[in-house]
């Protein structure tokens, strides 16, 4: 969280001329956190069961390195082939960005998502952290 608020405070904004608001600012941050949190459970998902570090290292850059790719924001949603945009709206890190790229414009008369995709983008990105956490406690409780 402090790394992304850095970069996007001191790096990020003054580049673009974006100006964010307190608001708009501490809708970036709940996002941020979100996000985090569903990753930070995936993580101990894959992390909990593994004997070596380097072996969840291996594993995390394997899984980690096609959410990102096909979350949107290498190249956009829309366009994308049929089975590729199916791919896109299966990833829950499709939808964590679609909220962070709204957070960015709230207030202004821009705006990325409607209120019907913000409501979706939110559900998706609530249910993918619910249920990475709950497999997580589910995992450590095991053993």
């Amino acid at each position: 969280l402090l790394q992304i608020a850095v970069f996007l405070l001191f790096l990020l904004t003054p580049m673009t001329h974006l100006h964010l608001g307190l608001i708009s600012l501490l809708l970036l941050t709940l996002c941020v956190i979100e996000i985090s949190f569903g990753l930070t459970c995936v993580g101990v998902i894959i992390a909990w069961p593994m004997d070596s570090m380097q072996g969840y290292h291996a594993i995390m850059s394997v899984f980690l390195f096609p959410l990102w790719i096909f979350s949107g924001a290498a190249f956009p949603l829309e366009g994308a082939p049929g089975w590729l945009s199916l791919l896109m709206k299966l990833n829950p890190l499709t939808y964590g960005l679609q909220l962070l790229r709204e957070c960015f414009y709230y207030g202004t008369p821009i705006h990325y998502l409607s209120p019907d995709q913000m409501t979706i983008a939110v559900a998706y990105s609530l249910v993918f952290s619910i249920i990475t956490f709950c497999a997580a406690v589910y995992l450590v409780r095991r053993r």
